[in-house]
């Protein structure tokens, strides 16, 4: 389990492991391809009012086993699901089909 915090001032969002037993903690999740693992924080970005209209990668620190993301670092736009056309027509204005 992991419990997420968020420093609105310096807009850091930081994750840290905690106990099973925390209502706090969020479960993390293996990714059903690849090494990669994610944690839900939709509710959470919602509850500080986080934007994420659009997917981003950040890079991360890590001090005292701690991750650390500023939201107002470098980033860039992820290709996923999320970024991907929805219709023919937005596939066609992308280009990513003919």
């Amino acid at each position: 389990m992991v419990e997420i915090f968020y420093d609105r001032e310096q807009s850091i969002i930081a994750f840290a492991p905690t106990g099973e037993n925390n209502p706090a903690g969020y479960p993390p999740r293996k990714q059903p391809t690849g090494a990669n693992w994610y944690v839900a924080g939709q509710m959470f970005t919602r509850h500080y009012d986080i934007d994420t209209t659009v997917a981003r990668r950040y890079p991360v620190e890590v001090q005292e086993n701690i991750l650390f993301i500023n939201l107002t670092g470098p980033s860039t736009i992820a290709t996923g699901v999320r970024a991907r056309p929805t219709t023919v027509k937005e596939a066609k204005a992308e280009k990513t089909i003919n």
